[in-house]
């Protein structure tokens, strides 16, 4: 069951980034993908400056890996300009 969590959230979260950053909205692999991957990025940062654990589906869940999925793309858009 905590793995249909995860990419429940991971979808969501990862739809709402895409919304945020004006990526494609049509891809729900990637959604997942970038939901899932920006959450242990945000969970790992949220963990390390003392806000606390990211348990379960809550608010604060999804909002650190939206934020964490922002982030990603955020880099992802940077190394596409370095090319």
């Amino acid at each position: 069951m905590n793995f249909i969590i995860w990419l429940v959230l991971g979808a969501l979260s990862g739809y709402l980034a895409a919304y945020i950053m004006g990526l494609n909205q049509n891809n729900w692999l990637l959604h997942i993908l970038l939901g899932v991957t920006g959450g242990v990025v945000g969970g790992a940062i949220a963990v390390s400056l003392g806000l606390g654990a990211v348990t379960g589906f809550n608010l604060y869940s999804l909002l650190i890996s939206v934020l964490g999925a922002c982030m990603l793309l955020l880099l992802y858009r940077l190394l596409q300009r370095l090319k």
